[in-house]
């Protein structure tokens, strides 16, 4: 049994990792946290921002970051840890229509909850869901998968694609589908910006399947329609094979 000390109180899961209900639904400081670094600025393309990533992660980034900028393929990084007050602000502005999805306000164009849900589902995460808030994860380059689609960011996606792997990412939001490639049929939308640090996310993945419940996913608007969706299977569950 380990136990982990925070801000937030204290947390158990039996495991041989320090991997708490905290770190899984992302109730955490990562400033504060040993395991975490911030990232240096000219690894990213914000100056000011203060971004995170656990250590394993941020390290290996490093050197697939100089393995890639010797063959010309510049990598930044968007988005790294992001802990659950965050998550709360990027949905809780889609629900209440602060910021607006596919030019909407959702909460007039869906002013059904379940409906609604779904539509902020296809890119972001419930609040305790994200996989941001473990530090292993890494958006790069572009939001847009229209992107890496043509001319660089082609030229980018192909790089990672074929050299992510030696460095120990994998992307987990493949296109879903049926064939023998595409194993997801539920989840979140095709992301090719986002990229998980397998050796810790991993681990991870089976411990919230295993430990976090839907009496776990509260304290933001929507959260009472988590169970009704099945997001924990749907969503947490539902992953590239290569990533698990």
């Amino acid at each position: 049994m380990i136990f982990f000390l925070s801000l937030y109180g204290v947390e158990s899961i039996n495991c041989r990792e320090d991997i708490t209900k905290e770190l899984l639904l992302g109730h955490i400081r990562y400033e504060y946290d040993p395991r975490f670094v911030r990232i240096s600025s000219s690894y990213t393309s914000f100056s000011k921002r203060k971004l995170y990533l656990r250590k394993e992660a941020y390290q290996s980034f490093q050197k697939m970051y100089s393995s890639a900028k010797k063959q010309g393929i510049q990598l930044h990084i968007l988005s790294g840890a992001r802990n659950f007050d965050s998550q709360k602000r990027i949905w809780e502005r889609k629900w209440y229509g602060n910021t607006l999805v596919q030019g909407l306000k959702l909460n007039q164009a869906y002013p059904r909850p379940m409906k609604r849900a779904l539509i902020i589902l296809r890119y972001s995460a419930m609040p305790g869901l994200s996989r941001h808030h473990w530090g292993t994860e890494i958006d790069l380059n572009s939001l847009e998968n229209s992107y890496w689609k043509k001319g660089k960011g082609l030229k980018e996606y192909r790089w990672l694609t074929k050299n992510a792997d030696r460095f120990g990412f994998c992307r987990p939001y493949n296109q879903k589908g049926r064939d023998a490639q595409n194993s997801r049929i539920t989840g979140y939308e095709e992301e090719r910006w986002h990229w998980s640090f397998r050796p810790l996310s991993q681990k991870m993945t089976k411990s919230f399947l295993k430990h976090i419940h839907y009496s776990d996913l509260t304290g933001f608007a929507g959260s009472s329609i988590a169970k009704k969706l099945r997001v924990i299977p749907h969503y947490a569950g539902s992953i590239a094979s290569s990533c698990l």
